[in-house]
């Protein structure tokens, strides 16, 4: 989904998984965290290591409400829910990659705050590191560890009306390298 809210037959947040080539679904799982109105999942991510799952959603009763969102992180052979992560705003893309030092890390770009940090899932996912509007000097969105994992490309909107840029983040120092 994109922008919106869940609802008809679809108002859990949940994950199907369809076999490439025979495109038939070989499992399906949604999750009830009690709530009526889930933000839809949007950029759903996996750990460097295949073990977990991570599902981003939001309860919030529109789009500009700024609710609270939720990471969900599911065993990836069982499909249960393993842990639940309660954020500011709603995160909205997940990406894995492995840090130059071999860190295995999972990177999570916030829609709301415009923060991307990201978490350490040999650590119960914890938060290892990250960045918020006030280093990149505007709103983060899109977010990419480089391949060798020495620095995070993220894409900056200003404030001003203005083009923005991009901003050369270490990803070990969580410290603007560079701004293009």
């Amino acid at each position: 989904g994109y922008a919106g809210m869940l609802g008809g037959k679809n108002s859990l947040p949940g994950l199907t998984i369809i076999d490439g080539y025979t495109r038939e679904i070989v499992a399906y799982r949604t999750y009830d965290l009690g709530a009526k109105n889930h933000f839809e999942p949007h950029g759903i991510g996996v750990s460097p290591d295949g073990k977990f799952i991570y599902l981003p959603t939001g309860l919030s009763a529109g789009f500009s409400d700024t609710g609270q969102g939720r990471l969900l992180i599911i065993n990836a052979r069982t499909l249960k829910l393993q842990q639940i992560l309660a954020t500011q705003g709603n995160p909205h893309h997940i990406k894995s990659f492995i840090r130059s030092d071999g860190k295995p890390l999972v990177q999570v770009e916030n829609f709301r705050d415009s923060t991307v940090y990201v978490l350490d899932p040999n650590d119960n996912n914890r938060v290892a590191g990250g960045i918020g509007p006030n280093e990149l000097r505007g709103s983060g969105y899109l977010s990419f560890a480089d391949p060798a994992g020495k620095f995070i490309y993220i894409g900056v909107r200003t404030p001003f009306g203005t083009e923005g840029g991009v901003a050369v983040v270490d990803a070990k120092t969580w410290k603007p390298f560079n701004f293009i």
